[in-house]
């Protein structure tokens, strides 16, 4: 079982992603600011990070730049309501792995972490 953290400030997208997820077999945390986010990765150890762009505050580019210099390695998906160049072109600066547009399918985002987790036996989040 994978430890994923879904951030996203949409509720309703949390829930489904927690939900979906959680029945594919994975251990789901969610956290709608970037705060509640960073905490949890503090104290947990966390395989997979699903992390929307635009959230309030810090903003998700932001944030993923302060994770990148603590957890270098740590796999990220990102989703975005308002996908464009820029904010794909800072992504891939960003070493994201996967970049899935709002609307997505569940079935979308559990193809994507699985082919990201394929493998992966060790504690990247230290």
């Amino acid at each position: 079982m994978k430890h994923i953290l879904v951030v996203d400030d949409d509720l309703t997208t949390l829930d489904i992603c927690a939900d979906y997820l959680g029945h594919a077999g994975h251990k789901v945390t969610t956290a709608s600011t970037t705060s509640q986010a960073y905490e949890c990765l503090e104290k947990e150890r966390v395989d997979l990070l699903v992390l929307d762009v635009y959230i309030p505050g810090e903003g998700g580019l932001d944030f993923l730049q302060r994770v990148r210099d603590r957890w270098h390695d740590l796999p990220t998906i990102l989703i975005t309501g308002y996908p464009g160049v820029n904010t794909l072109v800072s992504a891939l600066r960003l070493n994201v792995c996967e970049y899935l547009p709002k609307p997505f399918r569940p079935r979308d985002l559990l193809a994507a972490i699985e082919k990201n987790l394929a493998g992966d036996d060790g504690d990247i989040s230290t």
